[in-house]
């Protein structure tokens, strides 16, 4: 329920009574205001730094937390696929000691054996074969 302006004028009299000599001025009651709202202020700008510097400090534990991978060599080649990449041999090589062996893409499934694998066709007409294989690190 809202006062009205009766209610809030005998609550200001209450709260401020006429000029006296007890009474307080109103020119001090202002620089007291004043005051306190300056120095919520500043409690308020702390509060913010404190909780920027927070975010920071978490992020940047956040990064450095993360395990970056590395390339590693495992003695159980049998679990994982490895990638070795290394320049590309000369032409040339690869026809003297080698035979290229053209194949469908029926042939080129049978050849995974039981490892699954698709050929997937994309939109602008590239193919790719997709071959699913179980990480290791998983386990």
């Amino acid at each position: 329920m809202n006062p009205t302006d009766e209610q809030r004028a005998e609550l200001l009299d209450q709260l401020f009574p006429a000029a006296s000599a007890e009474g307080v001025e109103i020119d001090q009651i202002l620089r007291r205001v004043g005051q306190e709202r300056a120095a919520q202020s500043r409690v308020r700008q702390r509060s913010a730094f404190v909780a920027v510097a927070a975010v920071a400090l978490l992020g940047a534990s956040a990064l450095l937390s993360i395990p970056w991978r590395r390339a590693t060599t495992t003695s159980d080649n049998s679990s994982i696929a490895q990638v070795h990449q290394s320049a590309p041999p000369d032409v040339t090589e690869i026809s003297r000691s080698s035979t290229i062996e053209k194949v469908d893409d029926d042939q080129l499934l049978g050849m995974m054996d039981d490892t699954p694998a698709a050929l997937v066709e994309w939109p602008d007409g590239r193919r790719s074969l997709l071959v699913l294989v179980k990480n290791a690190a998983a386990n």
